[in-house]
């Protein structure tokens, strides 16, 4: 079981340091935390070329609020996810009413 309070602050801690997706990392979405992590510079690339005209400052802004909302809220998903495909798989199913499934060990 991994805790969606941990996901939370690695998204937000380290996305200070802009390194976002970290968080979706841990709750086992390492190509959305990749995804995450690439698009956040890309995008504060185009913002850094927009600094010229001004606009960049406000972009730049707004992009980082972005990924500090959206990224743990995506990661609390992913931990509530992850948690969940744990239990179901140590969670015994029952065997089907009459006897063993035909194929089973126990079938004759």
């Amino acid at each position: 079981m991994k805790s969606s309070g941990t996901a939370v602050v690695l998204e937000i801690v380290l996305g200070f340091l802009g390194l976002f997706g970290v968080g979706n990392m841990y709750a086992g979405r390492t190509a959305l935390g990749l995804i995450m992590m690439i698009s956040y510079w890309v995008f504060q690339g185009i913002n850094i070329l927009l600094t010229f005209l001004l606009i960049g400052w406000v972009t730049g802004f707004l992009t980082w609020l972005t990924y500090t909302i959206v990224g743990p809220l995506l990661a609390t998903q992913g931990v509530e996810q992850h948690n969940q495909r744990v239990l179901a798989a140590q969670t015994p199913r029952p065997s089907a009413p009459g006897g063993p499934a035909p194929g089973s060990a126990g079938w004759q």
